[in-house]
């Protein structure tokens, strides 16, 4: 599975365009599970949109600032399953 977001640093409130494809090269009939990990720790899943043959995507909101995990992963995409791909990003207020 390859995850990709639209950028790697948003701010507060902004949402990233989360992207997933899965490279078996075979049609994918389901979208694989998948999970958001906030800067807290707080695991939340996503509801990813089938957007073509292997790819699926989502709009993930980002709230308070830090580090944010999306892993893919057969059973849900929980942190604890076996991860087959994933991608972290950035959420921090804009410089001045």
């Amino acid at each position: 599975v390859r995850v990709e977001t639209d950028k790697a640093v948003y701010a507060p409130g902004e949402k990233a365009e989360l992207r997933m494809w899965v490279l078996s090269g075979e049609e994918s009939e389901a979208a694989p599970g998948a999970a958001l990990v906030h800067p807290d720790g707080e695991v939340e899943r996503i509801s990813l949109e089938r957007a073509g043959d292997n790819m699926f995507t989502a709009e993930i909101e980002t709230k308070e600032p830090g580090v944010y995990r999306v892993t893919a992963a057969e059973n849900g995409g929980l942190p604890a399953d076996e991860e087959l791909g994933g991608i972290s990003f950035i959420v921090e207020p804009p410089a001045r």
